[in-house]
C-alpha cells in the first residue's frame, strides 16, 4: 500500500468514517486518505478521533487498517461521543 494524498478536506456529501464506521454529513472537515494497491486506488475519510488514535498505532504505517479497527478496539473513545456528537456527526446505521 502506498499514499498517494492525505490531506484535511471539508466533504462534499455524507461520508462514513473509516475507523469507527460514524456517518457525517456534507460540510464537515474530514481527514481523506488516497492509497494505492494491488487492488486499486482507494480513498477513505477519517474523523478526528480515529486519525489521532491510529497515529499511535505502528502497525497503521506498517500493515493499514481494516474498517471499523478503531472503534472495534478503543470503544472508549466513543462513549463520549455518543454523548457529544462531533461536528454533525450522526450515528445511524
Amino acid at each position: 500500500m502506498r499514499c498517494l494524498k492525505a490531506k484535511y478536506v471539508t466533504i462534499r456529501k455524507e461520508q462514513m468514517c473509516f475507523g469507527c464506521m460514524r456517518k457525517f454529513p456534507s460540510k464537515t472537515s474530514m481527514y481523506c486518505l488516497t492509497n494505492i494497491t494491488d487492488a486499486g486506488f482507494h480513498t477513505f475519510y477519517m474523523c478526528d478521533i480515529c486519525l489521532e488514535e491510529v497515529e499511535t498505532w505502528p502497525e497503521w504505517t506498517d500493515e493499514g487498517i481494516f474498517e471499523g479497527d478503531v472503534i472495534n478496539n478503543m470503544p472508549e473513545l466513543f462513549i463520549e461521543a455518543e454523548d457529544k456528537p462531533e461536528q454533525g456527526c450522526t450515528n445511524e446505521e
